[in-house]
């Protein structure tokens, strides 16, 4: 349990409500994150309304969509995101390879179109922005839409990996480098 989940016998309505509502969607559970966020019910729900527009109706293509998400996990190291992301993402068509180097803090071998998506997560999460240039290649391959939507996805699955990782006390958060290697093994 983390620090901020709450015994499921001790919820009241709202958040009982709220979790029903999770287990009955397309995600089918109450994630850690939603667990952590479970106090403030109504918070949860609008963060959660947030996350399924991006995962379940976005125009971002799935590569994309979970190559920034992994990007946003990498740069905070949320084993969380991570492990049910990566999944998402070789199911979606992103090499092994390719997100262990993503993982390591390098730079994967990509074609065009996922480069330029991997280029504008990292200057977002670096700095809260993309310059002139960056936002005029990803706004003319993805659209403005594209371009928004993938900010959008860092600044979400950043406020996610700050929620997940407040909730563990010290020493018990997973490690970091064992959660991307069972999450990446070839039987995964």
């Amino acid at each position: 349990m983390t620090r901020f989940e709450t015994a499921e016998s001790e919820w009241t309505a709202e958040q009982a409500t709220f979790a029903q509502k999770l287990r009955g969607s397309a995600r089918g559970k109450i994630g850690v994150p939603f667990l952590n966020l479970l106090p403030q019910p109504a918070l949860a729900e609008k963060v959660a309304d947030v996350g399924a527009w991006l995962r379940f109706e976005g125009t971002l293509p799935a590569d994309i969509r979970e190559l920034v998400t992994l990007a946003t996990a990498a740069h905070w190291r949320s084993p969380y995101e991570w492990t049910g992301h990566a999944r998402l993402g070789l199911a979606a068509g992103l090499e092994r390879e390719a997100l262990r180097t993503l993982a390591e803090g390098g730079t994967p071998d990509l074609p065009p179109d996922q480069a330029l998506a991997l280029a504008a997560a990292r200057a977002i999460l670096a700095s809260g922005s993309l310059d002139d240039a960056r936002f005029v290649a990803l706004a003319g391959r993805f659209g403005r839409e594209g371009a928004i939507e993938l900010v959008t996805l860092c600044g979400y699955y950043s406020l996610l990996a700050m929620v997940i990782g407040t909730g563990y006390a010290e020493g018990e958060a997973p490690d970091w480098g064992d959660t991307v290697a069972r999450s990446l093994a070839a039987e995964a």
